[in-house]
This record gives structure tokens, sequence and C-alpha cells, in this order.
């Protein structure tokens, strides 16, 4: 069974003063909120805090933004990262913003996998150790 987890939203100032990018934004979190909810539901990797942040690239450039997601497993001790450099053009665009959080939900979708690969090759580990034992 899996449960749903709401992730925390935090955007830079810049971005929720400019109406269009804030709604371009709020769109962007809503589909990836509802992709995530997907993944949770067949991954059933439980997470702590799930996050994404939304700030200006000041490296990248002007008309840039960066997406951070950022999330702790239950049975792992730090957090993990996600970070994608995205067109501001494209966050505006309908098509290219749904484009970009399918990307980011793909890292999501494939760090996930990584992780039930982990914890099932953990578990076949420790039933051979358990034989090898004599339990």
């Amino acid at each position: 069974m899996s449960t749903v987890t709401t992730v925390e939203v935090e955007a830079d100032p810049a971005i929720r003063a400019n109406e269009p990018l804030d709604a371009a934004v709020r769109n962007a979190t809503s589909y990836f909120q509802e992709g995530l909810e997907r993944i949770d539901a067949i991954s059933q990797t439980p997470t702590i805090h799930p996050e994404i942040r939304w700030s200006i690239d000041e490296d990248a450039g002007q008309g840039f933004l960066k997406i951070t997601y950022r999330e702790r497993a239950v049975d792992l001790p730090h957090y993990q990262n996600i970070m994608k450099r995205v067109p501001i053009s494209q966050i505006l665009d309908g098509v290219g913003r749904r484009s970009w959080m399918l990307r980011l939900l793909q890292s999501v979708n494939s760090r996930r996998y990584d992780q039930a690969i982990d914890r099932f090759e953990r578990l076949i580990q420790e039933q051979e150790e358990a034989e090898a034992n004599g339990q």
C-alpha cells in the first residue's frame, strides 16, 4: 500500500512577482505532483520531505530557471537531489512545460527503480547469508 506525500514547493520571489511565470510554475508543479503520485503508487518507495524549488538560474544567464527536486528515501541516510536547467520560454509554453516535468519525473522514476533493485538485492543477500548460517 502506498501513501501520497505532498511535495513542498518553494519559488524565488522574482518568479512569484512575474504573473505569467508564476502561473506556469504552479501548473508545472501540479503536473509534477500528479506524476509523482503515480510513481509513488508503483515504486512504493516511502520518502521524507520531498521538495521542489524553482529559482532563477543566474549561472546560465538570463532566461533560465533552475528546478531542484529533493527527497530522502526512508531507508537512506541522506537527501538526493535532481537539478534541471530550463529555459523560461519552455516553462511558459504548455507543451514544453509538460516535457520538462516528464524529464524530471523520469529522473525520479529511474532513481526509485535503482533503489528498488538495491532493496531486492539486499533481501536476497540476507536470505543467502541466513541459509549459509543454517537459519
